[in-house]
């Protein structure tokens, strides 16, 4: 899904509208600075509660009554946390995880992940990082390896494999070994979290997605203008940056609002919105593999791929880089139906052909609302930590329904009685995953 695709759709979607500068304008703004926007009112909702340069630890494991996100990880616990790098660096520290998987993504403020800690880029011993800003001018301390961030707002996402229930208090334990500190003063007393401006009144209960599509385009214009100025756009951008002088937006200024006509404010109101209906047009458009629909590249680190960095903005803000994790997602089953608890359904993975992976690999049942499914054996995900039987010849089948199967229930992943959608999770997926030569087996129909 690139950017190129994107603009081709917001200007057949436009018709005549795609020859007015300002809809066009207006459009590539939008698509140029949804991440941005979306990252703050983000970081504003959970910052004025949590604060930030401090972790945050989920020691929750979700089930079928957990509702504060869709599509709930039933494999990690997070360990969260907004840094503001501005008035120095600070110190992380991660723990002995004693070879358990773990990542520390850092994604700077355009969504890039610019770095990942883990058993996968550094293994599982203890370690000391200095996470600096851009324009911090030093040296890390002796032992300790320098982190630099492109901007200074850093969104940190760790997720820390969590097998099970049963696991939660272990995995806690090794939470509190995740530490930020100030370089200056790595005492935990002397540090203190800074709090968030609190939000509007207006947009008080809304969700980041729904403040950016209720948010007239002038308005989102202006607050770009003022994140642009706090985290500048890399050089690499200078040339689609140059297409949006026409609109009033110079990096680093403020953008003039109020000499706005109102048909301008129209027009940069239609372009916004034929933006919007653009990419998510283009990403109900990806063409499923065996019924799965698979992002096997350019997540994570996109260049001037801008289609893909919003796209991936408004469906999965906060993905891992695909080296790291991957996550095929159906909705149909292998001939394209909609998938109902009212059929049984078997994926069927030939002898050798599991999910090849170096950490684990999961499915996990969704209902049609992206909510865990309440079921009468307490099972949300299926995976290589469960003990699955495997067929004589090798191979395994695993059964989706929402009636209990005759015989052994070890390989059923129980479905509700409508609608339903399927994730698959793999982590650390092997390079026949990454190139597309190992693919999802489809999930058939009974």
């Amino acid at each position: 899904m690139k950017k190129v695709l994107i603009i081709a759709t917001i200007m057949i979607a436009a018709g005549a509208f795609y020859t007015v500068p300002k809809v066009i304008g207006g459009a590539r703004a939008y698509v140029f600075g949804y991440p941005l926007v979306v990252m703050e009112l983000t970081r504003r909702g959970m910052v004025e509660a949590e604060g930030v340069n401090r972790f945050n630890h989920n020691q929750v494991f979700p089930d079928h009554t957990f509702r504060e996100v869709v599509r709930p990880n039933t494999d990690t616990l997070y360990s969260s946390a907004w840094l503001d790098l501005t008035d120095g660096p600070l110190q992380l520290d991660t723990p002995d995880t004693a070879g358990r998987y773990f990542v520390i993504p850092l994604m700077d403020a355009w969504t890039n992940v610019f770095a990942s800690i883990g058993k996968r880029t550094r293994g599982t011993g203890a370690a000391s990082y200095l996470l600096a800003g851009p324009d911090w001018q030093g040296d890390a301390p002796t032992g300790m390896e320098l982190v630099r961030a492109p901007t200074n707002m850093v969104w940190v996402i760790g997720r820390i494999q969590t097998n099970g229930p049963d696991d939660v208090a272990s995995v806690g334990v090794l939470q509190q070994g995740f530490r930020l500190v100030p370089l200056d003063n790595p005492a935990p007393s002397a540090h203190l979290a800074k709090k968030a401006a609190p939000l509007s009144p207006t947009n008080a209960g809304l969700d980041p997605y729904a403040q950016i599509e209720n948010m007239p385009a002038a308005d989102f214009l202006q607050l770009l203008a003022q994140l642009m100025a706090e985290q500048p756009a890399t050089t690499r951008d200078a040339p689609y940056l140059q297409q949006l002088v026409g609109i009033g937006l110079l990096a680093g200024q403020r953008y003039e609002i109020e000499r706005l006509s109102s048909l301008d404010a129209w027009l940069l109101d239609t372009g916004k919105r034929l933006a919007h209906a653009g990419v998510r047009k283009a990403l109900d458009s990806r063409t499923p593999e065996n019924g799965w629909r698979v992002a096997r590249s350019g997540i994570g680190n996109y260049g001037i791929d801008y289609g893909t960095r919003t796209g991936v903005a408004m469906i999965g803000l906060g993905a891992l880089p695909p080296e790291e994790a991957i996550y095929p997602n159906a909705i149909s089953d292998a001939q394209g139906q909609p998938l109902s608890g009212e059929h049984r359904y078997r994926i069927h993975f030939p002898p050798g052909q599991t999910p090849p992976v170096d950490a684990f690999w999961s499915l996990t049942m969704y209902d049609a609302n992206g909510f865990l499914v309440e079921n009468p054996i307490d099972r949300y995900t299926l995976g290589d930590r469960d003990t699955l039987v495997f067929n004589e010849d090798g191979s395994l089948d695993v059964l989706i329904q929402h009636d209990a199967p005759l015989g052994s229930q070890d390989n059923w992943l129980p479905a509700p009685a409508g609608e339903f959608a399927v994730t698959m999770r793999l982590y650390l997926p092997r390079d026949t995953v990454l190139d597309g030569s190992w693919r999802v087996p489809g999930i058939e129909r009974l």
